[in-house]
């Protein structure tokens, strides 16, 4: 065990000791209780990629992580890793979810075995750490109050904290009601600064950017210009609540006013077959293509050649791919959800489309293709922000809310 997981294991198990008299354990345990889908391929289970990568490196804290999460029996998209370390193992749940109403009584047909799989796992765990929001994560916030468990707890809500105007679901809101109260005894990490923010709500950096390739990034790119056409991406789950439908009317209008422009679309979903009749219908097969999933390898050199990367999705907490992109000096372009807005102007870099219409992105995008200094500045600040997103930023911070207090 290296010194910093030793660090985080005295502070768990010194708190343990003084707020509830615990046996003190050999090794620190963590269950982590989420909706991140996993499938298998070629006899290896694997993951949402974001989501492994992260987890992957809670492991320099923890000696044992149990992922409580659903197993799909589906394909896996080309975007899902495997777990970097053997000290993770998955616990499957049944998948339930969705938009039909169908989908919604099959939660309420899982729910039970959902719960019996908490009750299984919560007992073998040092520490719980519930990500939300999302159903499961609701049970167990809930059980765990019911049950009085009563050892160390951390929550992640990673949604958006304080939505302005797209309305989110009752679970969602009720979640963050619940956690602003603390009734789940422990500490939460959100996105974004709010007034009068509970002392137990932490203000965290979504990581996704280990230290080579943040330097990797800043070396490909240190020199990168706005050059004609000027390249768009989004990357992402494609449809309608994401904003593709605005994305694809953006790139029409530019190329209505005859800017020279490209579009990258990296992702999938149901409604891809949609969007591409689409860019068929309006001729624009020759400037926009379609990339699907692509691994995280894949991912740096469509970085490298994007200029602007817009996002005109109704509700985020913080997607990666911004900070990914911006690592690799792509300028945001994206919709003033409040924890966006917050971090991108603390950062100096992008550009908040505050009523998310296509006439104010195409704007937004004119006036930075006429102005490649405001441009180029918005570029450097975003790389030297990046380190923002990193591991290593991220572990310390995890360990510091550990330690905090005791």
């Amino acid at each position: 065990m290296d010194a910093r997981a030793g660090r985080v294991e005295r502070c768990v198990k010194i708190e343990e000791r003084r707020n509830y008299g615990s046996t003190v354990r050999e090794k620190t345990s963590l269950l982590i209780i989420s909706h991140t889908p996993h499938y298998q391929r070629d006899g290896q289970t694997v993951g949402w990629g974001p989501t492994v990568r992260e987890i992957d490196q809670l492991t320099r804290l923890f000696d044992r992580i149990t992922h409580l999460a659903p197993l799909y029996s589906g394909p896996a998209p080309e975007s899902s890793l495997g777990y970097g370390s053997s000290n993770v193992l998955l616990h499957p749940i049944r998948p339930a979810g969705g938009d039909c109403w169908h989908d919604k009584l099959r939660i309420l047909i899982t729910v039970p075995s959902y719960i019996r799989a908490i009750a299984r796992t919560v007992p073998l765990a040092d520490v719980v750490h519930i990500r939300c929001p999302a159903n499961i994560s609701c049970i167990a916030l809930i059980y765990l109050w019911l049950t009085r468990y009563r050892k160390r707890k951390w929550v992640k809500y990673a949604g958006n904290w304080q939505p302005e105007r797209q309305p989110d679901p009752i679970s969602y809101r009720f979640q963050r009601w619940w956690l602003k109260r603390m009734v789940h005894d422990g500490f939460v990490t959100i996105n974004g600064r709010w007034p009068n923010q509970p002392a137990h709500l932490h203000t965290f950096d979504n990581p996704c950017l280990t230290q080579a390739e943040l330097n990797d990034a800043r070396l490909m790119n240190g020199k990168k210009q706005l050059e004609r056409p000027v390249r768009l991406l989004y990357a992402g789950r494609l449809d309608d609540r994401k904003g593709v439908d605005k994305v694809i009317q953006i790139i029409y209008q530019l190329q209505s006013k005859s800017i020279p422009s490209t579009l990258d679309l990296v992702g999938d979903g149901p409604d891809r077959g949609r969007y591409e009749e689409e860019v068929e219908r309006l001729e624009l097969t020759h400037v926009v293509k379609f990339h699907g999933w692509l691994p995280q390898p894949d991912l740096a050199p469509i970085y490298s050649r994007s200029h602007i990367f817009v996002l005109p999705s109704e509700s985020e907490g913080w997607p990666k791919v911004i900070s990914e992109g911006m690592a690799y000096g792509v300028v945001p372009v994206v919709n003033a959800i409040p924890a966006i807005r917050q971090t991108l102007v603390e950062i100096g870099t992008g550009v908040c489309v505050i009523n998310n219409s296509v006439s104010e992105y195409v704007s937004a995008i004119t006036d930075l293709v006429d102005n490649p200094r405001k441009w180029k500045e918005f570029s450097r600040a975003g790389m030297d922000g990046a380190c923002r997103f990193g591991f290593e930023q991220y572990i310390e911070q995890i360990e510091s809310c550990f330690c905090n207090d005791v």
